[in-house]
């Protein structure tokens, strides 16, 4: 009898500690795929591989270039269309050394070269969070370079110059504001992609991090304090609102950053928005502007302004616009932003007397709105101004962007042939296009030089 007990007791104790540990790998797997999901919005993943109103990371993002077209993969668990024949190392050697499944160098569209800064585990938590996604069975189409850049192979000239793959340790630990937003700004959401400029071979310029570069006609201005647009002059909810919602006291996200604005940071916890703004803060100032005051926005003759545009409005009949830029903004834009140019009444739009777009150094991003307008469905402050590119011509974009950078107290003359150029960039995607071109030019280049040094061997010989 006791021995019977004794064995019941056992049984039920392994049976308790069989549910006990069930449920603690349970807690374990849901815990994984919820810091798989966050690691996936904060490195964007969905802008490139979910097409808009399609399969979630289904891929058929096309992005067009001058020398064709990539076209981003299907990154769902399917095993014959997706991922789900993939194994995990193979996944982190992707992520950490831009290697594909078969030992294929990958685009540098794909950021790889941030992404190598995410350890194991964060790779792991990604890993398990896409195999959790709905598998969709159909192959992306593929991509589509001319000669020679379908070669992928040669793409080992940009990497000997530009990629330096991470050492395989644990992320340090993150217990700082700043080094939260550091690591999720540099290894996550690639903040450098599209802010750091590019050097001769188009890899990113490590010594001049986060000091502006442009994309596809945009313009992404340096992050330092002080540098052109500085954001010393926001308060710290200000440069958080603006990240959260794309809405700013002096600008609003339009553009890649709106994407980024509707698809991840309005989608992260409010502590990571302040980790960022942290690390925001923390960047060394731009020594040449350190100290001096931000500029401020003219006022002075906006009554003069209203007047004159009034009569420039009771003049307009909505025949073929005029060719200069006040009869331009009174047809186009007075009815949103106000006779003055501030947004009216209500301040609903944006005050463009004291928008960076316009006081920036450059006029390439109030071009570019004026182009293409301002999308963004982010739930708190969603925008949608229609862009203007079928409907002006050049030299009507140049003179609108003169006149409303006049108004705001800028001196600049943009042309017909920098609004020309602007436009042609906007027509294509150049995220990672120059460093493909220059790559694989490099990978010839070094390839010929090697066939050269060979024959000369031999002839030697």
């Amino acid at each position: 009898m006791n021995r019977r007990i004794r064995w019941l007791a056992a049984a039920a104790i392994l049976l308790v500690s069989g549910a006990l540990l069930a449920q603690e790998g349970a807690v374990d797997a849901a815990a994984r795929l919820a810091k798989g999901r966050y690691l996936v919005t904060a490195a964007d993943c969905v802008a490139c591989h979910t097409v808009p109103g399609g399969k979630l990371m289904a891929g058929g993002v096309r992005i067009t270039t001058p020398v064709g077209e990539l076209v981003t993969p299907n990154i769902t668990p399917d095993v014959e269309h997706g991922i789900g024949g993939w194994t995990e190392d193979e996944f982190y050697h992707a992520l950490h050394e831009g290697i594909g499944r078969h030992g294929e160098y990958l685009y540098p569209a794909f950021p790889f070269d941030a992404y190598t800064h995410l350890s194991r585990d964060e790779v792991a938590a990604i890993w398990a969070y896409l195999q959790s996604v709905p598998a969709v069975p159909v192959s992306a189409p593929p991509s589509s370079l001319r000669f020679p850049y379908n070669h992928r192979s040669l793409l080992w000239g940009w990497r000997l110059l530009n990629f330096r793959q991470a050492d395989e340790r644990p992320v340090p630990p993150l217990d700082t504001p700043v080094a939260r937003g550091q690591h999720l700004a540099e290894a996550l959401a690639h903040c450098g992609t599209c802010h750091t400029p590019r050097n001769a071979s188009m890899g990113m310029d490590a010594g001049r991090s986060m000091q502006g570069g442009s994309l596809g006609g945009w313009y992404a201005p340096d992050l330092r304090p002080g540098g052109e647009n500085s954001i010393a002059a926001w308060s710290d909810e200000e440069l958080a609102s603006y990240l959260k919602t794309g809405r700013g006291p002096h600008a609003v996200a339009a553009g890649p950053m709106a994407e980024v604005v509707e698809k991840s940071l309005s989608e992260l916890p409010t502590g990571d928005i302040d980790d960022l703004v942290a690390w925001l803060r923390s960047l060394p100032q731009d020594p040449v502007r350190a100290g001096q005051p931000a500029p401020v926005p003219a006022s002075s003759g906006a009554a003069g302004t209203a007047a004159l545009l009034g009569e420039l409005r009771h003049t307009y009949h909505g025949e073929q616009l005029p060719d200069d830029g006040a009869h331009i903004f009174a047809g186009l834009c007075s009815s949103c932003h106000g006779l003055d140019g501030r947004g009216g009444p209500d301040r609903v739009y944006p005050d463009l007397l004291q928008a960076a777009s316009v006081h920036g150094a450059q006029a390439d991003n109030l071009v570019m709105v004026i182009l293409q307008g301002v999308h963004r469905s982010a739930p708190a402050r969603p925008a949608d101004m229609a862009g203007y590119a079928n409907q002006l011509d050049d030299d009507q974009v140049a003179a609108l962007t003169n006149w409303i950078s006049a108004r705001a107290g800028v001196t600049r003359h943009v042309d017909a042939a920098e609004v020309a150029r602007l436009r042609a960039q906007s027509a294509t995607s150049s995220r990672g296009l120059r460093a493909i071109l220059i790559g694989v030019g490099a990978g010839v280049l070094l390839v010929l030089v090697l066939i050269l040094l060979s024959l000369r061997r031999r002839r030697r010989r």
